[in-house]
């Protein structure tokens, strides 16, 4: 019998265990992944940015209203895998963790630091706010990351894409023009 494949997409969190892969794609993208040893129980949040405002719309002139958890953040991401750390009544401190992704996907000059290293350092930074240590990381660089989770072992394999799309592949591309 083979096991599970589960594809988390951009802004999702899987959290289970079970026979099965958790696989996903990243690009500027990073996924943290938590695994469990003892219980073989893990999970695996893919966010696209660092974090969103936290104010939400004004109702009547009264207090902010408290936007749902979004996995497209990465804030929100983390606070939605450590509330199903808790539901499932294990410790943070029982956890492996591992992050990857943040890569430089478009060859282009920014003011700012590029959104992929920005999501690196985000990962970096909110962990060790919550005392997190890292096990393994793979971050930033240039190209795409295919990642395999085994939640049966907490092993994890990333396979490598080559390239950067080139600022002009980007104008041909929006354009439609020749590639």
């Amino acid at each position: 019998m083979s096991a599970e494949r589960i594809f988390v997409s951009p802004g999702e969190v899987f959290f289970g265990q079970g026979d099965c892969y958790v696989e996903t794609l990243l690009g500027s993208c990073v996924a943290i992944v938590f695994w469990h040893a003892e219980q073989g129980l893990g999970g695996l949040c893919h966010f696209l940015l660092p974090a969103r405002q936290r104010q939400g719309r004004k109702e009547n002139g009264q207090e902010d209203v408290e936007l749902p958890l979004d996995g497209r953040y990465g804030e929100d991401a983390l606070r939605q895998l450590l509330a199903e750390i808790k539901r499932h009544k294990t410790r943070v401190a029982d956890y492996e963790v591992k992050v990857f992704g943040g890569s430089r996907t478009m060859d282009t000059v920014l003011l700012q630091k590029p959104v992929g290293q920005a999501n690196a350092q985000f990962a970096l930074d909110i962990l060790k706010q919550h005392k997190i240590p890292i096990a393994a990381q793979d971050i930033e660089g240039d190209g795409y990351r295919y990642l395999r989770f085994d939640l049966n072992t907490g092993d994890v394999w990333v396979r490598r894409g080559r390239g950067t799309l080139k600022k002009e592949e980007a104008k041909r591309a929006e354009s439609g023009g020749p590639g």
